[in-house]
């Protein structure tokens, strides 16, 4: 039985609540229900991160030599562009980007005006967004970053130029943030704790097989503007089960709210067939009385005075950084693998699926920290493999398999050990600053493709050992850590900030 004055003062209320969702977990409908809304959310924002760089593959283009008719490469056409040169493509003009927005000469502003605007959107989200879900829950933060998607989508769809372009890349960059944090964090905060490890990483196998269908569907040469209909289409249908969804009690719980908190767990119980009878053996008898909640200035304070908690924000930071900076060194090289772009995108995506699943079984099998190690290895195995087989199709193929195996594996651990590692009640602010490493990994990533292979791999090398000695000191939270919170949330200190 569980201490009801514990229960009472608690904040993070990790182990007394994972002792109520086990209770309450009996057949164990709520999980695999939370499981499948929050993970069809999670794909709502697919077609710009998916669609959108096959769309900035140059068409086949031909051009009059002499009065003649051959195929031309892009040099011999851009470079005669003044002089008037004669050039069609194969495709319609409304195929894809490079077309429809003239961007054939100018890859750096079709660059600038999707992957930069998108990077650009996602570090405002991740400055201004994911901090409320502190406040406000992870629910409404993921209802809007779904609708946000959709509505951008149908803007875009119907008013397709390319300041357009610029500004759906950024809002979509900006939904899509408050989406990921969001969801990882209302999975985190919904179920047990033995299932901590393996929901987010089931959650990321969908993801990785929604970037194989899409591969298979670009295949097929589709128009731009019916791929966009068609993701609209399904976003939309994807945001059907998020209605039936609630805050988690755990949400509740960090923030004072018994009653809610009691309220939520019933339903639970219900879903899953269990008797909600017993809650009243562990929860108090009076629960109207709810203390409210701790200020803005109090969890910050928490967060940057608690030294065991700031320097686990400073390290997941920068692993964070160095595993996101691999992982998008192998995502933007597909054109150097031998083979065609859609066998890449899918050999990639195959490598991401097997990641999530190793990484989901070893973070219960081996625990946290090793499981981060032995990925940071698996990656450095696959960076060394480029450095010397770079220019091999077959070598350079399957050492990019591996670097892109272990780099995944470093981003699904790192989002499912943050609700390991930080208190509830400042998950999000605190996920949100280590989000940031990974928009630090993605804008680092072109510049140092740009430096040559030899040189890209031989830093991200060097970052990906000094990443595994750090991992070393990656932890749990402290009870230190969680009795300070507790003492922040009781009131003795800052009772009076009420933000």
């Amino acid at each position: 039985m569980l201490d009801n004055a514990k229960l009472n003062d608690s904040v993070a209320g990790y182990d007394d609540m994972d002792k109520v969702y086990d209770m309450v977990e009996n057949k164990g409908r709520y999980k695999y229900i939370v499981l499948l809304a929050v993970t069809l959310a999670y794909l709502t924002h697919m077609f710009f991160l998916f669609s959108v760089p096959f769309f900035l593959i140059r068409p086949t283009a031909y051009c009059d030599v002499s009065g003649h008719w051959k195929e031309c490469t892009q040099q011999e056409i851009c470079d005669n562009i003044d002089n008037g040169v004669s050039y069609y493509f194969n495709k319609p003009a409304e195929f894809n980007f490079v077309t429809e927005f003239d961007w054939y000469c100018k890859p750096s502003v079709s660059s600038y005006y999707t992957g930069t605007a998108f990077f650009a959107g996602t570090t405002v989200s991740v400055v201004l967004v994911t901090a409320i879900s502190d406040i406000i829950g992870r629910l409404p933060l993921l209802i809007a970053g779904v609708l946000g998607n959709i509505f951008v989508l149908v803007f875009f769809m119907f008013y397709a130029t390319p300041y357009s372009c610029l500004a759906t890349s950024f809002l979509i960059g900006f939904f899509t943030m408050a989406n990921n944090s969001s969801s990882f964090n209302f999975l985190a905060d919904s179920v047990p704790e033995k299932y901590r490890g393996i929901y987010p990483s089931l959650m990321n196998t969908g993801w990785a097989l929604g970037e194989i269908v899409i591969a298979l569907v670009m295949w097929t040469q589709i128009q731009w503007r019916v791929m966009c209909f068609i993701m609209m289409v399904f976003a939309a249908t994807f945001f059907v089960p998020i209605i039936w969804l609630r805050e988690s009690p755990k949400f509740y719980f960090a923030k004072k709210q018994l009653y809610k908190a009691k309220k939520r767990l019933e339903n639970m119980a219900s879903v899953n067939g269990s008797d909600a009878q017993g809650l009243q053996l562990i929860l108090p008898g009076d629960t109207s009385d709810e203390k409210g909640d701790v200020g803005l200035k109090a969890r910050l304070r928490l967060m940057c005075c608690d030294k065991h908690i700031l320097l686990q924000v400073v390290l997941v930071t920068l692993l964070f950084s160095i595993g996101n900076m691999a992982f998008y060194a192998m995502s933007l090289n597909l054109e150097n693998m031998g083979a065609n772009p859609y066998i890449n995108g899918i050999s990639l995506a195959l490598a991401e699926i097997a990641a999530y699943g190793i990484s989901g079984v070893s973070l219960n099998k081996v625990g946290m920290k090793m499981s981060l190690i032995g990925s940071f290895i698996v990656t450095n195995i696959g960076l060394l493999g480029l450095f010397f087989l770079w220019t091999h199709p077959v070598g350079c193929l399957v050492f990019a398999f591996t670097g892109k195996l272990g780099s995944a594996a470093v981003d699904n651990l790192l989002y499912t050990m943050s609700g390991m590692v930080f208190p509830t009640q400042i998950l999000g602010a605190a996920l949100g600053i280590a989000l940031l490493g990974t928009r630090a990994g993605n804008s680092l990533a072109k510049p140092l493709i740009l430096l040559g292979h030899k040189t890209m791999c031989g830093l991200m090398l060097v970052l990906g050992l000094i990443a595994v000695v750090l991992s070393f000191f990656v932890k749990m939270k402290k009870n230190e850590s969680e009795a300070k919170d507790e003492e922040v949330a009781s009131g003795n200190e800052y009772a009076s900030d009420k933000t």
